[in-house]
């Protein structure tokens, strides 16, 4: 005998395959007159994506108080790109804090930008070093993708966090860790400044190559 405690819990569901079959021919596609959507209706009840749909009026809710999270926003959506995105929601915001919006780029875009990834895959392997290769300033056809380490102006610096229809929104470096929105003219692969410093939360100056001591934070 299994004892009780060790047994697998299967997972609850509603409905069972073979009961499913028994009910298909019952079940009919109907089209809301109000709202245009079709919804597949059983005795009665609207179904619809899993969904179990009433008419109800709006004066017995009670919504006083209440804000939905973006994360739910995403998840209720009638596109169906937006609800995939949902969990990449969750995932930005336990990084950048809550506010933050993650814009995936569309494939076109994905595939356009394959080569520009293996010319920067010897840079992105390399280990205690910020330094990587420098890319033609020339070339109008460079591709940046989310989570890029990319420099712009003299001696800024940050990782890309989304993807904007002129430019990218970039998580700058340094104490304040603000955001900003640079043209994508104006950025550029990699720290390409050798006199590129920075400084500590004391306020003294860091370049590259130097040895340092994290005294706090995940990698004390």
């Amino acid at each position: 005998a299994i004892p009780l405690k060790g047994a697998a819990v299967p997972a609850p569901r509603l409905i069972s395959s073979q009961e499913l079959e028994f009910f298909g021919p019952h079940i009919e596609s109907k089209r809301d007159r109000q709202t245009g959507d079709v919804f597949e209706v059983l005795d009665g009840l609207m179904f619809k994506d899993g969904f179990l749909y009433k008419r109800v009026a709006l004066s017995s809710l009670i919504y006083w108080g209440i804000q939905p999270t973006d994360t739910e926003i995403l998840k209720f959506s009638s596109s169906p790109s937006i609800k995939s995105s949902a969990d990449d929601m969750d995932w930005v915001s336990g990084i950048y804090g809550h506010n933050k919006k993650r814009n995936v780029p569309r494939e076109p875009d994905m595939k356009k930008s394959a080569s520009s990834k293996d010319k920067s895959s010897k840079a992105s392997n390399l280990k205690g070093s910020t330094s990587t290769e420098n890319c033609d300033d020339d070339d109008d056809d460079a591709q940046f993708n989310l989570h890029d380490l990319v420099t712009f102006g003299r001696k800024d610096f940050g990782v890309i966090i989304a993807v904007e229809k002129d430019g990218f929104k970039i998580l700058k470096g340094g104490p304040e860790g603000s955001a900003v929105t640079v043209r994508k003219q104006d950025i550029k692969k990699g720290i390409v400044d050798k006199m590129f410093t920075a400084v500590d939360h004391q306020n003294k100056s860091i370049s590259m190559n130097d040895t340092v001591k994290v005294l706090e934070g995940p990698v004390q």
